[in-house]
């Protein structure tokens, strides 16, 4: 405990809460498709203040988890840049699986891997039902989240600025791919009544321990959660990593109309995934309470500004803001702004804090 009190007491000392205030005001602005003065700007600047722990660490010591929760935290008091800061209970992409009997493995300190059921295991889930939300990780996440909200009670300063937001749900198809394994695209042909029937379980298993860990979360901002240091539009951010790989009419089937059911029943959400999912994602933009979008930055595939001329007139028209957009250093000073003044939030990566500080100035400059 003593190393986690030190990261809160510097970030306690350092904290800023008006400053985090008005972040929050300049993203809801920028969400809203509303003028702002100023390009909303995250800075990824990693900081060695603070070592980490080893990841099998903090999966057993829940104060360690906070404390390395609270490491990405210190660039924002450091640089006072346009993200806010947020730590969650970090248990991997099988936060959610692992209510279903599946297990996560840490390899080498990385974020933990999931290992696939076998048929007959999948066939017992779907004959269950909806599993013992205390499974699992399940029970975990609570007491993990009770215990950052207790903590905090004694940094009144931390406790304004520092964002609790959810797990690790990834969405239904992502979901049901680490449940089910590589295995589940020939299904998609083969046995789509047995991966309706698991995407059907998975759905209404993350509606309900998404209710269930609610009351523990940041929710102070109605119609929105804090998400990966920004502000997203709708209550939860759905993953969709996996339907990337999948036709749109795939999609349609299998991935789509799972979402919905989640984005209905929770109030609306905004969208992950990582690529460009050029096939679908208009589609996608048609389910009715999405409300907004994140795309993951891959090195092999084209973003930047050609990615955003591609799409933002069709999201703009549909009034789904784009969030925390991937720029590189380079695509930064080439952009032109002119189109993309709000509804869209940034981040771009730096080598030093002068660096940062002059990418910020050029956030003013070039709204100008």
């Amino acid at each position: 405990m003593e190393a986690l009190k030190k990261i809160l007491t510097y970030i306690e000392e350092h904290a800023d809460v008006r400053h985090v205030e008005n972040t929050i005001v300049l993203q809801k602005r920028v969400n809203s498709f509303l003028p702002v003065d100023r390009i909303c700007m995250c800075v990824h600047l990693p900081d060695r203040t603070f070592p980490p722990y080893a990841m099998e660490e903090t999966h057993e010591d829940m104060a360690k988890m906070m404390y390395n929760e609270l490491i990405a935290c210190i660039p924002r008091v450091k640089l006072k840049d346009d993200a806010i800061p947020t730590i969650r209970a970090n248990y991997g992409v099988g936060t959610l699986a692992s209510l279903f009997g599946a297990k996560s493995s840490i390899v080498n300190g990385n974020m933990p891997w999931v290992t696939p059921l076998s048929k007959e295991e999948i066939k017992r889930v779907v004959d269950r039902g909806v599993p013992d939300l205390d499974s699992g990780f399940g029970a975990r996440l609570v007491q993990t989240y009770a215990f950052y909200n207790e903590v905090l009670k004694d940094y009144p300063a931390c406790r304004k600025i520092l964002k609790l937001y959810h797990p690790d749900l990834q969405g239904p198809f992502d979901t049901a791919h680490l449940i089910y394994g590589s295995d589940i695209y020939p299904d998609l042909y083969d046995e789509p009544e047995l991966i309706h029937a698991l995407l059907s379980v998975v759905t209404e298993t993350y509606i309900r321990l998404f209710q269930r860990i609610y009351p523990y979360l940041s929710n102070d901002q109605e119609g929105s959660c804090y998400h990966w240091d920004m502000l997203y539009p709708g209550n939860t951010v759905i993953r969709n990593d996996s339907a990337v790989n999948l036709s749109c009419a795939m999609y349609q089937e299998f991935a789509q109309q799972y979402d919905k059911k989640i984005i209905d029943a929770l109030g609306g959400a905004s969208m992950h995934f990582c690529g460009r999912a050029d096939h679908w994602i208009f589609d996608m933009a048609e389910n009715g309470n999405l409300k907004g979008l994140n795309f993951g930055y891959m090195e092999n595939l084209i973003f930047g500004q050609e990615y955003l001329d591609f799409l933002f007139d069709k999201v703009t028209a549909a009034k789904l803001p784009i969030v925390h957009y991937i720029l590189t250093r380079n695509e930064f000073d080439a952009m032109d702004f002119s189109r993309y003044r709000t509804g869209i939030s940034f981040c771009c990566a730096v080598e030093s804090e002068e660096d940062a500080k002059r990418l910020l100035e050029l956030c003013k400059e070039k709204i100008k």
